[in-house]
């Protein structure tokens, strides 16, 4: 294993500047967190329209079983005889 050598110097005035940056970052953490409120705000107050709820209950009802049909093509035309007749016979 190859070991690490770190000058002190070096490691000291690493540290130092990060314990200088981290109120700077804090401080563009709670603007970034004000600014998503803001826009779950501007995204709530957004009208939602009929189709938009249409497309969500066709994606949640029927998406499944589109990928099911899907897997038991993608098995059928990839697994051989046998594997495919127990395919058969499970579904």
């Amino acid at each position: 294993m190859n070991k690490v050598t770190v000058d002190n110097g070096t490691t000291r005035s690493l540290v130092k500047k990060q314990t200088d940056e981290f109120p700077k970052l804090f401080s563009q953490i709670e603007l970034s967190k004000e600014e998503i409120k803001k826009l779950q705000k501007a995204i709530d107050s957004l009208p939602v329209t009929d189709d938009l709820y249409w497309t969500d209950e066709y994606i949640d009802k029927y998406l499944p079983f589109k990928i099911q049909n899907m897997i038991s093509d993608t098995l059928i035309h990839t697994s051989g005889i046998a594997q495919v007749k127990r395919l058969i016979d499970f579904e």
